[in-house]
């Protein structure tokens, strides 16, 4: 199957709304989160239903929504069952592994075309053409294979039926404030990562820094309407920063994929200046991500905590 991209060259569709939380009342907040989970099962069964007709979209889509997924589960669990909370958490990330290497793929695809970032594209045309091949070709048996197994269905039946998950997320007896909790933990974990990763400097801990700062993001988002203006800075600062791990972490992921390649089927001179130009631009970046990162974490516990009880207790 040939992998067709969006007109405007992006996997992104333009953004879904997920019902914000609310927490006047144990009922209100209870009916806040019933729909926030309703509106991701949603999307991501919509997603799943359309891959054959566009197969990017879909698997970035899917692959995003399971992690602000696993975002929510995460911000639950104190008023939950934490027992629940492991078994709902390795439900949907079992479901996105499923769809990792296409998704990377499709990446390296839009990379490699100059479709996400066009000064990244190799300047060789022999180079171009035989990399691009390659991952299409690639991509073309991810897709082949996940379609005729039925995976995208398959998923979106699961997630649609599967009977623990309501009621994690539906059957909460609490008034909302034990999410305070919640968030100073997720903000608290990535400020930890942050510093592991600075002082390791290694892909791993860098792509356990995104993972975890992409908790506190989606969480934020989860009360968006309820900041401040100098809150909503904060949270864009959040947003701004995943964005460059995430650039990050592509970088590396084709690193890793170029390192691989049989070097006696490639222009070896115009490979090794084009990895080693791939690798500059990941230190460039990880630079500006580690001054962003020190930014972002001058601001005390004890005033993010505030950000957070200010927005609940509205």
């Amino acid at each position: 199957m040939k992998t067709i991209l969006p007109e405007n060259g992006n996997p992104e569709p333009q953004p879904s709304v997920i019902t914000e939380l609310h927490f006047s009342s144990k009922d209100e907040f209870r009916q806040s989160c019933c729909a926030a989970f309703q509106d991701l099962v949603h999307l991501l069964s919509s997603y799943a239903i359309s891959a054959d007709q566009n197969i990017i979209e879909s698997t970035h889509q899917i692959r995003k929504k399971l992690k602000f997924f696993r975002a929510f589960t995460k911000l639950l669990k104190p008023g939950a069952c934490s027992v629940e909370s492991k078994r709902v958490n390795s439900f949907l990330r079992n479901h996105g592994k499923v769809f990792s290497d296409l998704r990377d793929s499709h990446v390296r695809s839009l990379l490699l075309t100059g479709e996400f970032h066009p000064h990244l594209k190799p300047q060789s045309e022999s180079l171009s053409e035989y990399l691009e091949k390659m991952t299409r070709s690639e991509s073309e048996i991810l897709e082949e294979k996940l379609l005729s197994d039925r995976q995208f269905r398959n998923f979106s039946a699961s997630i649609s039926s599967e009977p623990f998950l309501k009621p994690y997320f539906c059957q909460i007896d609490e008034d909302g404030h034990f999410l305070t909790e919640s968030y100073l933990k997720s903000y608290e974990t990535s400020g930890t990562a942050f510093e592991q990763s600075r002082q390791s400097n290694i892909p791993e801990e860098l792509h356990e820094w995104r993972k975890r700062l992409k908790d506190v993001q989606y969480q934020l988002e989860l009360i968006q309407s309820r900041l401040t203006e100098d809150s909503l800075r904060f949270y864009e600062q959040v947003s701004s920063l995943c964005t460059v791990l995430g650039d990050i972490n592509d970088l590396s992921m084709l690193i890793d994929w170029l390192d691989k390649q049989d070097p006696s089927k490639l222009p070896e001179e115009d490979h090794g200046i084009y990895l080693n130009r791939i690798r500059r631009q990941s230190d460039l970046l990880v630079a500006a991500a580690f001054d962003q990162g020190k930014d972002l974490y001058s601001l005390p516990v004890s005033e993010f905590e505030r950000i957070i009880t200010a927005a609940v207790a509205q």
